[in-house]
């Protein structure tokens, strides 16, 4: 009883979280969004608005922290802005559809947050957790941003975004609870997203579409990454950086190909950059995808209509990311005096500056231990001797051989069947490359910086992912229905036609049934 009760208030926490990142997102969203592009459904809440509204709070908490330690007054602004947005945009809500698919989908999500919930009620255990994750979290909490603390550890200089969530849930309702709520919590907001693109049936949704696809695909690698892959408790009852990292990444490409897929509407643009930099500040590494995405997001929310030119397309797209990166950049040369920490470049000329060499040589062992753990830096970095140990484990890890697998299913398709042959495959030949592109030059930076696949979990995936879907060719339920209607239609056509011929009166059979007097004559001679 005390664990079902323990894991409804788990799920319940989610939701009430989800509710008020929603309802951040939605007074971002109206802001941001230029009043010529609202159309009737932008008025109410949607699906990108938690995602929003995740880049919005973390934005104003890294703001917060420069000043003032995390604690529970950090909430009164967020609260209040959720409320307003709620009720903001509640209101406007059209009276919903109770169809069986939207029960069958709403049944079987429900019961996937309550397994997610139950799982994330075991222990933390993480390893960086007790090395540097509870250090951060404790000193932002207690004194916020303290000058030069990476001297203590060099670790303590990364300005993390992921971890000022975990400090603001710590401070809140949920006190010691929040190193268990963070990454469920964007685990379930992402199978929410993912869920709601399949409830509602119509023309829209019935047709074939591309990110629809990689939507599906990214719930068994989700599951597979966040708790087959290592353990529950290393990655979704922790405040894991790796699972935290791969959710926001999936999330923005997935709304990026949307943007693509859709002409460049603008919503989807806006939430794809959102996600990108909150994953960026979580690990540098994906500021590189984010670049490459912000910049396709711009060119196609800048064609999207004569009234946008690029100048408030970058306003769209940048606003949330540009706060972000100067957060991030602010907390982390207060701690570290690096503003792009860990790399040394624009040091400040600051007497708590960290050594460069100590930082340098930080870098020097996670590239190391990346390829060999537990190898003197000197001599793995020093010849390819690793990559050959590297790659006999990578046979046996989960992080690779889920990846390797969905590829190898993609691989036929495109031998048997080229996609780029038909209408179908040649419009979603952008949407893939939108993904494919970004996401294979973060795996070659990865290879060259640090070669652990927990480091690149999102581009691991989203590559096969992208391919699959772009591959598999077009199955839609809402031509089979069609065909299937007007089947039987034509037979019930037939069916009436036939039954009113056979009940139609006849006047002649009693003229052609008597016979004449000719025909009398006839027969007697």
């Amino acid at each position: 009883m005390n664990a079902l009760l323990s894991t409804l208030a788990v799920a319940v926490s989610w939701l009430g979280l989800g509710a008020m990142l929603a309802g951040c997102g939605f007074v971002t969203r109206r802001l941001l969004l230029p009043g010529a592009l609202r159309v009737p459904a932008d008025r109410r809440l949607g699906r990108a608005d938690p995602w929003i509204g995740l880049a919005a709070l973390l934005a104003y908490i890294q703001a917060w922290s420069l000043f003032s330690p995390v604690t529970g007054e950090a909430w009164l602004v967020p609260t209040l802005l959720a409320a307003g947005g709620l009720g903001w945009g509640a209101w406007r809500r059209s009276p919903v559809r109770v169809t069986r698919r939207a029960v069958s989908v709403v049944a079987l999500t429900a019961v996937t947050v309550l397994w997610l919930a139950n799982r994330a009620l075991g222990r933390a255990a993480d390893y960086d957790l007790g090395l540097y994750h509870l250090g951060l979290v404790e000193a932002t909490s207690q004194f916020g941003v303290i000058p030069g603390i990476a001297n203590l550890h060099v670790r303590l200089g990364a300005g993390n975004a992921h971890l000022l969530l975990v400090t603001l849930l710590e401070r809140g309702p949920w006190t010691s609870a929040g190193l268990h709520l963070a990454n469920g919590l964007l685990v379930s907001m992402l199978i929410v997203d993912i869920a709601s693109r399949f409830s509602q049936r119509g023309a829209q949704q019935d047709r074939p579409s591309f990110t629809r696809r990689v939507a599906l695909l990214l719930v068994p690698a989700t599951i597979v990454s966040g708790i087959l892959g290592v353990s529950a408790e290393y990655r979704l009852s922790s405040p894991n950086l790796d699972l935290a990292s791969f959710v926001l990444v999936a999330v923005g490409f997935l709304y990026l190909a949307e943007c693509v897929e859709a002409g460049g509407k603008p919503l989807p643009a806006l939430t794809a950059a959102a996600a990108l930099s909150v994953a960026a500040c979580t690990r540098p590494l994906f500021w590189l995808p984010f670049l490459v995405a912000a910049t396709i997001a711009v060119v196609c929310v800048s064609r999207v209509s004569v009234r946008v030119g690029r100048g408030r397309s970058l306003v769209i797209v940048l606003t949330l990311p540009a706060a972000l990166l100067a957060g991030w950049a602010c907390r982390q040369s207060v701690l570290s005096g690096y503003p792009f920490f860990p790399w040394t470049a624009g040091g400040l000329p600051v007497d708590w500056r960290s050594p460069a060499d100590d930082v340098q040589e930080m870098n020097r062992w996670v590239s190391a231990w990346a390829r060999r753990p537990g190898g003197n830096p000197d001599d793995v970095l020093a010849s390819w001797s690793w990559l050959r140990p590297w790659l006999d484990k990578r046979a046996t890890d989960f992080d690779t051989v889920g990846p390797l697998v969905l590829l190898a299913c993609a691989v036929p398709a495109l031998v048997v069947r080229s996609p780029t042959t038909g209408a179908w495959g040649k419009a979603r030949l952008l949407p893939m490359l939108s993904i494919l592109v970004p996401a294979t030059g973060t795996l070659l930076a990865w290879f060259l910086l640090a070669p652990d696949p927990r480091f690149a979990l999102a581009p691991l995936w989203l590559v096969p992912i992208a391919l699959t879907a772009w591959a598999l060719p077009p199955l839609s339920l809402s031509p089979i229905r069609s065909h299937g209607r007007s089947a039987l239609g034509h037979a019930a056509a037939t069916r009436r036609a036939s039954s009113s011929w056979a009940s139609r009166p006849t006047a002649a059979p009693s003229v052609r049934s008597t016979p004449t007097v000719k025909d009398r004559s006839a027969r007697k001679k």
